[in-house]
């Protein structure tokens, strides 16, 4: 019974054994079949995955030979299972490949690596692998999956991008303009700009920023400058003055663009040093040319008008009067004075006696007569010496104008054009005295008054000689260095100007040309008195409303002494200088001939006339007491006809052997 019950105990154990391990065997059957349909629908994925992709998937063996490979890039077939992958490896390239793959075996790790393989037409194709290792169930590996990707366009790009920049790089290092780059801190220059910068290389831009370039003072300028870059992404062409290495200072004209992706500041320089000082060179020299051309009209009116004023000075008194008055007025001060120097001590003036022994003594000894005398007192220069007696030009005090060199020029001319009237003044004046005394009670003798004609004359030509040896060539000199001036390109702007004033200055110098010709009529011995009048009448006619009819056909030319040459120019002058002032003419008719010895003028106008009988003889209207002692003294004859309204007629008759044997 007990046997049974074991028994049955027995087979009922069996039998749940039995139904479990049947029951396994359909979960384990179950879990198989599912696994496997995974399992094939990944493959089936995978597989399609495979096929559809346009890259190369190849699965080498440890040693590099294909074990099975999906191909649409390089032509690859089932065929070519079993080769060596290396064998479609460029032969360039091949070692390198080998040796990576062979790293990631040892390291049983991914990588990847590009290389060049060859297609089966024969192209080369740059890839792109990633590789990776698999495992066997020892922890081997077993193979490696090469997943290759064309990417030889992007090489191609890359490497145009290569020689572009190469071509960039070589280009900036050669260009002559300074460029520039600022990136990550750090400072690229090429040559052109380092040299520019006084940089000895390279390595002098490591560690300086953008502010070690500019002096503190423009540090806020700069601030401002890399906000509106931020902002707008460009720096537009902007100056300043940069600090260079040689510790010097330079002018630098930079503009620039930002490139956001790259962050980096491209930027061009030029130095504007020489620019720079050039304008402001120019600013200066134009400064100085205002200031030379209002410094130029002023003297050269203070000389025109000098000049012009000491014609009708008759006077040694009004001479000092006039040029201390000129002195004081373009000098703008009041301390001028002429002084005197005799042996008794000083006369005239305002000239301090505690300073004028030392300062005068400067002058006497040593000292040339167009010598500027100047020391802490003021300036000193000397005009003329008569009878013992130096006359001197004081200016007291210091003035600052003649420290300029047109001003001390100015002044050394107006003393010397005084010089050159003072003495014969004061010859003139005493002996005008004297002969006014021993004529008071009597008319002047013919002889005397030819003495004073003959005078006059001298003292007319050295005026003119004087006139044209300086004040004359001093104005050619002057338009000379004007003209210079005009060709300077930098005064382009202001040549019309310029041309302008020489045009003045040229008419300046025909005005000096005409007075020493008036003075002293140019070849009169020489050409004749046909010549030298019909000379006069056109330049008269001229400056004149009238015309001027000349008769010489029956006079003779004579040797004639050159006192009755002189009388019959200036009674032509005379005559000319009434008909233009005072007749009122459109015509003047003037005959000049030969007869018994006789030199013969006929003058007549049509002007307005003038009342005869009360030109008196004392009169000097009109110049007609001049012309009669001019004929009275080569003793000679004068009749005149005039009435209001009926011009003017006047006969003269010269002797010629008075002339001759006086």
């Amino acid at each position: 019974m007990r046997h049974s019950h074991h028994l049955e105990f027995d087979i009922a154990v069996i039998l749940f054994f039995t139904f479990a391990s049947a029951l396994l065997t359909y979960y384990l059957i179950n879990r198989h079949v599912r696994i496997s349909n995974q399992l094939k629908h990944l493959e089936y994925r995978y597989s399609s995955l495979i096929h559809s992709t346009f890259d190369v998937v190849a699965e080498l063996d440890p040693s590099g030979n294909i074990l099975n490979v999906k191909d649409k890039l390089l032509g690859l077939t089932k065929e070519q299972e079993g080769v060596s992958f290396f064998d479609i490896v460029c032969k360039v390239d091949r070692k390198r490949v080998k040796t990576a793959i062979a790293e990631m075996i040892a390291a049983k790790s991914a990588g990847k690596i590009q290389f060049r393989v060859m297609h089966e037409d024969g192209r080369r194709i740059y890839v792109e692998a990633y590789g990776s290792t698999v495992l066997d169930t020892n922890g081997e590996v077993a193979a490696v999956v090469l997943v290759c990707r064309d990417c030889t366009e992007k090489k191609r790009a890359e490497t145009a991008l290569k020689e572009s920049e190469d071509r960039y790089r070589r280009l900036v290092e050669l260009s002559p303009q300074p460029i520039g780059m600022f990136k990550d801190g750090e400072f690229y220059i090429n040559p052109a700009g380092l040299n520019v910068l006084r940089a000895n290389g390279p390595e002098d831009l490591r560690g300086i920023t953008v502010f070690d370039f500019f002096s503190p003072e423009h540090w806020k300028e700069i601030e401002e400058w890399i906000r509106f870059i931020d902002l707008n992404g460009y720096l537009p062409l902007a100056e300043l003055p940069f600090l260079l290495w040689d510790g010097s200072i330079g002018y630098m004209e930079t503009s620039g663009v930002y490139d956001p992706q790259s962050q980096t500041f491209h930027f061009v320089f030029n130095e504007v040093t020489a620019r720079k000082r050039a304008e402001s060179a120019l600013k200066e020299s134009e400064a100085r040319l205002r200031e030379s051309k209002e410094c130029y009209y002023q003297l050269q009116s203070s000389l025109d008008s000098f000049s012009r004023d000491l014609f009708g000075v008759l006077s040694i008194t009004e001479i000092r009067n006039r040029l201390v008055h000129e002195v004081r007025r373009v000098l703008d001060t009041t301390h001028v004075s002429v002084v005197v120097k005799s042996g008794s001590g000083y006369s005239e003036g305002d000239f301090d006696t505690e300073y004028a022994g030392h300062f005068i003594e400067q002058f006497e000894y040593g000292q040339s007569f167009e010598t500027i005398i100047e020391n802490n007192f003021g300036h000193l220069i000397f005009i003329g010496r008569i009878k013992g007696e130096n006359v001197f030009l004081c200016i007291s005090g210091r003035d600052d104008l003649l420290q300029l060199e047109p001003y001390r020029v100015w002044l050394k001319t107006i003393a010397r054009y005084v010089s050159v009237l003072y003495d014969n003044f004061r010859v003139i004046e005493d002996l005008s005295a004297e002969l006014l005394h021993r004529t008071s009670n009597a008319t002047a003798p013919p002889w005397l008054l030819r003495l004073f004609f003959n005078m006059t004359e001298d003292e007319r030509k050295r005026l003119a000689s004087d006139l044209h040896d300086t004040a004359l060539q001093e104005q050619i000199i002057w338009y000379r260095k004007l003209d210079s001036i005009a060709l300077n390109p930098g005064l382009r702007e202001h040549r019309e100007e310029l041309q302008r004033i020489a045009e003045g200055l040229l008419d300046v110098i025909y005005q000096i040309r005409l007075i020493c010709y008036e003075l002293r009529p140019p070849f009169l011995k020489e050409m004749g008195i046909v010549a030298a009048l019909a000379k006069l009448y056109e330049d008269t006619q001229l400056r004149s409303d009238f015309a001027i009819v000349f008769n010489s056909e029956q006079f003779q030319e004579h040797s004639l002494q050159d006192d009755l040459l002189m009388c019959i120019y200036r009674i032509n002058q005379e005559l000319l200088a009434n008909a233009a002032k005072h007749a009122q003419a459109s015509r003047v008719d003037i005959q000049l001939l030969s007869e018994c010895g006789q030199v013969c003028l006929f003058y007549r106008d049509n002007g307005i006339g003038f009342d005869l009988p009360q030109l008196t003889a004392e009169s000097r209207g009109m110049g007609i007491y001049g012309i009669k002692e001019r004929v009275r003294s080569l003793e000679g004859d004068i009749r005149m006809e005039s009435s209001p309204y009926s011009g003017l007629s006047v006969f003269i008759s010269l002797p010629v052997a008075s002339s001759l044997s006086n």
